[in-house]
């Protein structure tokens, strides 16, 4: 499956300091994924970085055979967002 980055996703790793590599993780081994009514998903993945636990959030839309990465932030928040309903 191909991976394309929007220019909103682009730029946005580069202001919240993420990697392409640490995004292609979450993607492709995610430790959840959310589906959206809109046909969007969230892939999650827990990530260790500076001593603390983060959950790294890649928001995707499917367009074909393509994944558009639509944006990506690594937030500190986890039970906000992990899901134990999954």
């Amino acid at each position: 499956m191909e991976v394309r980055f929007t220019a909103h996703a682009e730029k946005q790793l580069v202001v919240r300091r993420l990697s392409k590599d640490l995004v292609l993780e979450a993607l492709f081994a995610p430790d959840q994924v959310i589906q959206q009514e809109t046909g969007i998903s969230i892939y999650q993945r827990r990530d260790t970085g500076d001593g603390k636990e983060y959950l790294v959030r890649v928001v995707v839309r499917l367009e074909g055979s393509t994944q558009v990465v639509l944006t990506a932030y690594r937030t500190s928040k986890i039970q906000k967002y992990w899901r134990d309903d999954l």
